[in-house]
């Protein structure tokens, strides 16, 4: 919590930065380090770019676009997008957007009357065939 003063502690103004703080009028506060606090310090950044690419994942961005397209908007390389996306998840971007796929075409499976040709598409497959051969190699 920055901004560690009696206005802001009165107020329930905290501040992410010690120049915000300082912007706002507060005084940064140097007892509680908040920029070390769980997800904010600097060790925790590969899991919140872990986590930030698995939500655009899950939002659909691979079926928009290619992994370098994410990379570059997340700031960083696809090389690395896809080192951090592995190192959290124990898979590649690629294979996260499938199984978010496959997820969603079970849920329509099971949930609806909707002809297979048409699940397959409204959950993000180009193409039945493609749809098919990954169903049965994950699914068997």
């Amino acid at each position: 919590m920055y901004g560690e003063d009696r206005r802001a502690a009165a107020t329930g103004t905290f501040h992410r930065s010690a120049a915000a703080a300082e912007r706002a009028g507060f005084r940064p506060c140097l007892r509680c380090r908040p920029e070390l606090a769980p997800g904010s310090a600097s060790v925790d950044s590969v899991s919140r770019l872990a986590a930030l690419a698995a939500e655009r994942i899950d939002d659909g961005a691979l079926g928009e676009m290619r992994v370098a397209e994410l990379a570059a908007e997340l700031g960083v390389s696809d090389r690395h997008l896809r080192r951090v996306v592995q190192r959290e998840y124990g898979v590649t971007p690629i294979e996260l957007a499938q199984t978010q796929r496959l997820l969603l075409a079970k849920r329509l499976l099971a949930d609806s009357r909707i002809p297979i040709a048409e699940v397959a598409y409204a959950s993000g497959f180009a193409s039945v065939r493609r749809f098919n051969a990954l169903f049965l190699e994950r699914y068997a």
